[in-house]
This record gives C-alpha cells, structure tokens and sequence, in this order.
C-alpha cells in the first residue's frame, strides 16, 4: 500500500503541479500531434511500450535530482561520511535509464544528446563514472591501504592504537554538482514533454474507465 501511494502522491505532484502541459492541451492540440508524427510510430503498442519506457525514466530521473538536492544540502567536503553514498545515488540513479535492462531495453540514443556542451560533458561524465566507478570493484577503482601505527595519511597523523586500513575511491570534484543538477533539469523537463505528449496521444481523445487501469503493451487502452 506504502508503495502505490508514494508512486500516485509523486505522479499527482509532478503532472500538475510542476508542470501542467497535460491540463492545457485541447482537442485541436492533440490531432495536430498525431499528424506531424511519422507514420512507422503509429502502433498504439509501440507508443504505450514508449510511454512505459519514459515514464520509468523520468522516475529514475527524478531520484536522481532528489538525491542531488539532498548532497547540495548536507556534503560541504568529499571528505564527509555522505559522500559517496550520495554520489552513488545520484550515478546509480542518473544512469539506469541508459543501460540494458531486462525490461523493454535503454532510452534510443537521442536521449543522451544536449545542446549544450556543458551539459553533454556532465552527461558523458556520470556515465562513464559509473562503468568505470560504481558498477563494480576492482583495483582500478577501489586501492586499500595498510597503515601502521602512528603513520600519516593524506599529511594527516593516525591515531588507532594499532594497525588500520584505509580505502580510496574516485570522486567527483563539488564544483561539479551544479551542472550535474542542470544535466538532471535539462532530461527531466524533456522527458516531462514527450510523456505528456505521448498521453494525450494514446489518451486525450479516449473514452476512459473511472477507476485507475494498468498500462500494458496491447492496441487497447
């Protein structure tokens, strides 16, 4: 029950609140939309496969800029114990919507592209850091350290009573999680428009049941 409310709190919150195209489209909007697409997109199933495909994106997006929201509140150092675990949500998060999964597969390739070069940078960045980072351990990525009693580390003096250890990992300079907030921005707002063209599309003209309905991959609703 804890699950279905978030989720319908969340997709009630972000349709209408934030972003109200859906409320003001008309009919008239709506058949324009469905001429000017091509026609090799006209399968009501392969449009609802795409509108699951964005929708599930956008959720993962969305974390993502929780997440971020969260680090620009509470990390100050890369020294801090939220560090990391922040930063893998952000990357975990940020990156699922573009690697193979079992589902219907990854967003097309036009969805990793951004005007901006600033952002297309970031964009690069946070998926290669995951490949190379996050999706898995190795010596490449993850050094440990043996230290003796009474050594320093990073110029700083130890002080276990006896022998210790100390990871070290890649990180992310701070000054970069700006533009990875405005990479977020940038994604969520287009995948809010496709969705919400998508729906009025399959939808906007549809005679609808009252009560909620799953969306499945047939040529009915």
């Amino acid at each position: 029950m804890f699950q279905k409310r978030a989720f319908l709190n969340w997709s009630r919150r972000y349709r209408n609140d934030q972003y109200p195209f859906y409320s003001q489209r008309n009919v008239g909007h709506v058949l324009r939309l469905i001429e000017r697409i091509p026609m090799k997109y006209q399968s009501r199933s392969d449009r609802k496969k795409r509108l699951y495909k964005l929708i599930v994106a956008l959720k993962d997006i969305v974390d993502a800029r929780h997440a971020c929201s969260l680090f620009g509140k509470e990390i100050n150092s890369t020294a801090s114990d939220l560090y990391y675990p922040l930063l893998n949500s952000i990357v975990i998060s940020y990156s699922k919507p573009f690697v193979e999964n079992k589902g219907l597969g990854p967003l097309p390739g036009g969805w990793r592209k951004f005007k901006d070069r600033k952002l297309q940078d970031t964009h690069d960045r946070l998926l290669k850091f995951r490949h190379d980072n996050i999706a898995h351990n190795d010596r490449s990525t993850a050094q440990v350290r043996i230290i003796p009693p009474g050594a320093k580390l990073a110029g700083q003096q130890t002080t276990a009573l006896g022998v210790s250890w100390a990871i070290t990992r890649h990180i992310l300079d701070l000054r970069t999680f700006e533009l990875i907030w405005n990479t977020i921005e940038d994604l969520r707002v287009r995948l809010m428009q496709a969705i919400d063209e998508e729906m009025l599309i399959l939808y906007g003209l549809s005679q609808l049941p009252s009560e909620p309905f799953e969306l499945t991959f047939d040529d009915g609703l």
